[in-house]
C-alpha cells in the first residue's frame, strides 16, 4: 500500500508535482539485486548480512541468518575464520 509519506519521500528524490513516484516492487528489487564487484565489499556484506539482528512479535532479538555445518571441525575452523575475517575486513 503506497502512502503519503512514500509519496513524499519519492517527490523529494527528484519528482515534480504531478509525476507518478515509480515504486519498486520485491520482485524487481530481488531481479535487480547484484553483488559488489570487489571482494573486499563482498566480504563486508556477507558480516552485515550474518550480524543483522531483528526483533521477534514477542521483544526477543534473534539472528535469522546462520552458517552451520554438521562437521565438528568445520564448524571449530568456521568459528576462527569467521572473526579473523571480519576483522581484516574492517581494516584498522
Amino acid at each position: 500500500m503506497v502512502t503519503a509519506k512514500d509519496i513524499k519521500a519519492a517527490m523529494n528524490a527528484g519528482g515534480k508535482p504531478g509525476d507518478v513516484p515509480k515504486f519498486v516492487t520485491q520482485k524487481e528489487r530481488w531481479e535487480k539485486w547484484q553483488p559488489p564487484e570487489l571482494l573486499p565489499d563482498c566480504v563486508k556484506l556477507l558480516f552485515e548480512i550474518l550480524d543483522a539482528v531483528e526483533t521477534s512479535d514477542e521483544g526477543r532479538d534473534f539472528r535469522p541468518t546462520h552458517i552451520t555445518s554438521c562437521r565438528v571441525w568445520d564448524t571449530h575452523r568456521l568459528n576462527k575464520l569467521l572473526p579473523k575475517m571480519k576483522e581484516l575486513a574492517n581494516g584498522p
